[in-house]
């Protein structure tokens, strides 16, 4: 069958297709024009010959059936949305000269479980492989800047491998990777946009890079790690950055020199840690002003619903913050203790309820002390339940009570 190019001094400027399924490119061509072959629906492989230095925008946008791509390695620079929404693409190779993938390259290639990333790239447009089936990716050293939404929604990828050159990262750079499991941000990371881990639902870690000094909105949004550690060096977390993060127990902040600014309800009606609950530890050496404000955000400040949090400063000091106790707590300084017990019982670390009741062991009746131990049996929490009957017997020299 008959296939027609017209080509004007050297370059492609259209392609009529015919209904053939393997297309090579006739040698002689240093230029492919702008969606040369834009929504061709019958071809499936295409072979672009060595020579070619440079493919305009979309020049395989949207061919709906394609599944190969031969690259050559002559080829310098590639446009934007060059392979845009090739949903059957399963196989093409990036030439190992080209300095930056475009912006939307690979978009909404579904089919592409894996792609090399030659050692020449040095930087990685908006929304590059947005939305693509791959499942594993290494960016090579020398990659010094990732745009916005690189891999957002690559909903099968795993792993991906970062290098340490990459100083500068825009927005939502793993947003909607639902099982991604393995990463960590280079240690060089200086600049950082909102919506990096949000939604990475099977993110095992919280790794904040040692000279990140800004943690952006949205940062680590719907993650489920239990724990995470603030370096000295970070001066602000803006709002929502853990928010949503529903089994997060643990929060630290590294000793500094000067508490961090960090968004509250009062402040930007979205916490930092909105939402992350129910219950959370903070450890760190500073007071907060208000740090139940952490965990709000509007809706559900409107909504009444509320959450305890457990604040450690200094190892032996706690706060118990639950804003819908907070008038009780003034009226009746003894029923807050007791609710704070309460829910150190329930949720708490064997260790923190003894460390607890020993500062307000005076304020606690036997009736509160056996409704704890009730508490703790209901919730199979033995080693706390150990605990509560030793200080029991203790307090109220009555036999030894079993479990």
């Amino acid at each position: 069958m008959l296939m027609v190019f017209e080509i004007e001094n050297g370059v492609l400027r259209k392609y009529i297709d015919n209904g053939e399924e393997k297309v090579t490119l006739p040698r002689g061509i240093d230029e492919i024009g702008k969606e040369v072959f834009y929504g061709c629906r019958t071809i499936k492989e295409i072979t672009v010959p060595d020579g070619v230095k440079k493919i305009g925008n979309g020049a395989f946008k949207n061919m709906f059936s394609l599944k190969k791509a031969v690259l050559p390695d002559s080829v310098m620079e590639a446009g934007r949305e060059l392979f845009y929404g090739c949903e059957k693409l399963e196989e093409v190779n990036i030439p190992k000269h080209l300095e930056e993938i475009p912006e939307m390259m690979f978009l909404r290639c579904f089919e592409l479980r894996h792609i090399e990333i030659p050692k020449s790239v040095k930087k990685i447009g908006t929304k590059a492989f947005y939305g693509a089936g791959i499942e594993e990716i290494v960016l090579p050293d020398g990659v010094t800047k990732a745009e916005n939404g690189i891999f957002s929604y690559c909903t099968s990828l795993k792993r991906a491998v970062l290098p340490e050159t990459l100083e500068e990262i825009g927005y939502d750079l793993f947003f909607g990777c639902e099982e991604l499991e393995e990463t960590r941000l280079p240690e060089k990371t200086r600049t950082l946009g909102g919506g990096t881990f949000m939604n990475c639902r099977k993110l095992k870690e919280a790794y904040i890079p040692p000279f990140l000094e800004r943690l952006p909105n949205n940062m680590f949004n719907g993650c489920s790690f239990e724990k995470v550690i603030i370096p000295e060096t970070v001066t602000e977390i803006t709002y929502a950055s853990f928010r949503e993060c529903g089994n997060l127990k643990y929060i630290e902040f590294e000793k500094r020199a000067k508490p961090p600014r960090i968004a509250d309800f009062t402040t930007s009606k979205v916490g930092a840690f909105a939402r992350s609950y129910p219950v959370v530890k903070l450890k760190a050496d500073f007071p907060f002003r208000n740090p139940s404000m952490l965990f709000y955000d509007e809706f559900y400040f409107e909504k009444k619903h509320y959450h305890q949090v457990v604040h450690v400063v200094n190892e032996n000091r706690y706060w118990f913050v639950d804003r819908i106790f907070y008038a009780a707590y003034e009226k009746n300084k003894e029923w807050h203790y007791f609710r704070t017990l309460k829910v150190l019982t329930e949720y708490g670390e064997p260790e923190d309820v003894k460390n607890y009741f020993g500062q307000v062991r005076s304020k606690v009746t036997s009736e509160n002390l056996l409704e704890l131990i009730e508490i703790a049996r209901k919730n199979e929490r033995t080693e706390t339940q150990m605990i509560l009957m030793d200080f029991y017997t203790e307090s109220f020299g009555s036999q030894r009570l079993e479990l």
